[in-house]
């Protein structure tokens, strides 16, 4: 499934996120799924599949997933903190 820039900011209005691969695995209760941007390095990918985590992808390289963040860096791993009832 991929998740576009207006995805990212819904995601990001409603849920919250936590940036970057070893905070994403570090905070692995607290993940609902991972987004990740097309260029994000396979070594991440397959890893993060080992932990069995539900992958989206990003339409748009990490710079772009940086922008719609609203971070002045690149961003290849995401992972969307799952909603507290």
């Amino acid at each position: 499934m991929f998740m576009d820039e207006a995805g990212i900011r819904e995601i990001l209005k409603k849920k919250g996120v936590v940036i970057g691969f070893k905070e994403t695995v570090k905070k692995k209760k607290d993940i609902e799924s991972v987004v990740v941007s097309k260029d994000c390095p396979e070594h991440l990918r397959e890893r993060l599949k080992s932990l069995r985590f539900n992958i989206e992808e990003f339409d748009g390289n990490s710079i772009y997933m940086g922008s719609a963040l609203g971070k002045p860096f690149n961003v290849a791993v995401i992972g969307v903190k799952k909603v507290s009832k």
